[in-house]
C-alpha cells in the first residue's frame, strides 16, 4: 500500500513510483475487496480496482 499526506496536487515527486519491495510492478488490473468488520457490529465493505500502466 501506498500513502502520502501534507502534498500539492500534481506534484509528481511525492507519487508511487510503480515499484514495489525494489521491482517494477507489472502492469494490470487489481482488484481488492476488503470487509471491514467495526467493534459495533457494523460490517463495511469496500472493493474496487487500480489499473496500472506504463
Amino acid at each position: 500500500m501506498f500513502a502520502v499526506s501534507q502534498f500539492q496536487p500534481n506534484d509528481s515527486s511525492q507519487g508511487w513510483d510503480g515499484r514495489f519491495k525494489g521491482q517494477e510492478v507489472a502492469p494490470g488490473v487489481y482488484v481488492y475487496y476488503a470487509v471491514v468488520r467495526f467493534i459495533d457490529g457494523e460490517s463495511v465493505v469496500f472493493r474496487g480496482d487500480v489499473t496500472v500502466f506504463r
